[in-house]
């Protein structure tokens, strides 16, 4: 397949760090765009940040952990709710990945759990749901996850959305942090006045 004459040079940045122009040829094979995607979600990944993993689903925990590790974030698992929130008060963990069927109760009773808490409510919750049960995407949504992905979970997705989540948790923990400080400034200030 080849691009018309007027159109414009696309380039991107190669896996290699060199450039990876189709110039104005033939687009380059969808593989190599996939990898080209992959080591940028790789090069993004984790900064140190904890993720929980909760799932009594061992195909689910299997297929993430490895991954999710190899990109640099500490992964800790769960098989219970109960399990899941002895995590949470233990260590907060920056990120959550939770099956919506758990056992001794429903992800999605877990996820309002963690948002009622104060140490818990601003952790990002990404659900991995069944294709075949599309209403649990609202459930999900309605409980306080933050996205939902499917069953069989691809590895390269989940870890772009966790990416997209953490930044965003970041910039808002950066965010109040400043905030705190200004506050505690100004009250400061008044005391010594």
């Amino acid at each position: 397949m080849t691009r018309p004459h007027n159109a414009p040079d696309f380039c991107a940045i190669a896996p290699n760090g060199g450039s990876a122009s189709a110039g104005r040829g033939a687009l380059a094979p969808k593989a190599h765009w996939i990898g080209v995607l992959m080591q940028d979600v790789l090069n993004r990944a984790g900064q140190g940040e904890s993720v929980l993993m909760v799932g009594r689903n061992a195909t689910f925990r299997k297929e993430l952990h490895e991954t999710i590790e190899d990109a640099g974030y500490t992964a800790r698992i769960a098989i219970s709710g109960a399990e899941a929130m002895r995590h949470a008060l233990q260590s907060v963990p920056d990120i959550v990945l939770l099956d919506a069927d758990l056992g001794d109760m429903d992800g999605f009773e877990l996820a309002r759990q963690f948002k009622v808490l104060a140490h818990t409510a601003h952790v990002p919750l990404i659900f991995v749901t069944d294709a075949n049960a599309p209403e649990n995407l609202v459930r999900a949504l309605a409980s306080g996850g933050a996205d939902c992905v499917t069953h069989p979970v691809q590895p390269l997705e989940v870890l772009a959305r966790m990416g997209l989540h953490l930044a965003g948790a970041r910039e808002r923990r950066q965010t109040r942090n400043a905030l705190d400080a200004r506050s505690e400034e100004r009250r400061v200030g008044k005391e010594c006045l």
